[in-house]
């Protein structure tokens, strides 16, 4: 438990720390580890009990025992318009002046759609970013080479017009 909550242990320390923590505490506090003979509805009945308040509050319990979202009292329901969707009009009562998160959807996604593309993804060419790196390269060689042709006195290695 100490290497679990140390600030300075490392991350897979800490997981492996938790996972063993996890194994060895199941028995002692006669948690069942094998989820797999859980009925769905079993298992979301149990995500409920396990849920924090402030989200169980938002949701309630059916009668068939799977939560559903909390029923709309003071707001008046308002009719499909022709494109199908939920909306409100200025003026109506209910509207409100403001942009509006989208929920989060609570299906479960079993089966993933097929991608309408076909093949490999190549990105993007590299010749390109080599090209510009090389290009840059010549430049900064260019530029150092005039910088060193252009001196203030030319130098003479015999000694030369030096005042002394």
């Amino acid at each position: 438990m100490f290497l679990f909550k140390h600030p300075k242990e490392t991350r897979e320390n800490k997981t492996i720390a938790a996972k063993l923590i996890r194994e060895w505490s199941r028995p002692i506090f006669q948690l069942d580890t094998d989820f797999r003979s859980l009925s769905r509805d079993e298992r979301v009945q149990r995500d409920f009990e396990h849920m924090p308040v402030v989200k169980r509050r938002k949701l309630s319990i059916d009668a068939d025992g799977l939560p559903t979202a909390p029923s709309r009292r003071g707001k008046p329901e308002t009719d499909l318009d022709e494109s199908g969707e939920k909306g409100l009009n200025p003026g109506q009562v209910g509207f409100v002046n403001r942009a509006r998160v989208p929920k989060p959807s609570t299906k479960d996604y079993v089966i993933r759609p097929r991608p309408q593309i076909e093949g490999r993804f190549q990105g993007a060419s590299k010749n390109r970013q080599t090209d510009r790196f090389d290009k840059a390269q010549r430049e900064f060689r260019d530029r150092n080479k005039a910088q060193k042709a252009k001196r203030a006195v030319g130098v003479s290695i015999e000694g030369r017009k030096m005042d002394i």
